[in-house]
């Protein structure tokens, strides 16, 4: 995703990587994103998404890219949201 030819087009026009591009997409649509990152560049970068702004036609254009695949974690599999929640503490995972 990250490799993506639009959203590094994207990046090169506001100086900014690809994954700042998709992060600032999805905080501008109003989606929570939590993001992880384990280094202080990466934490950096991951802010530093609130001094530029997607025009309409790029925000159009990278809805348009959605195909409907998750590739981070399938929301609709109660299994796998289980398994989720349950590795990070959030529920007990004793059955």
């Amino acid at each position: 995703m990250f490799s993506n030819p639009y959203l590094l087009e994207v990046g090169k026009k506001y100086n900014k990587s690809a994954s700042q591009v998709a992060l600032r997409f999805l905080v501008q649509s109003g989606i929570v994103t939590l993001v992880k990152s384990s280094t202080p560049e990466h934490m950096k970068e991951n802010i530093d998404i609130f001094d530029f702004v997607l025009s309409e036609e790029e925000m159009k254009t990278m809805e348009d890219m959605d195909e409907g695949v998750n590739f981070f974690m399938e929301h609709d599999n109660p299994e796998h949201m289980y398994n989720f929640f349950g590795n990070y503490g959030f529920i007990s995972t004793d059955k």
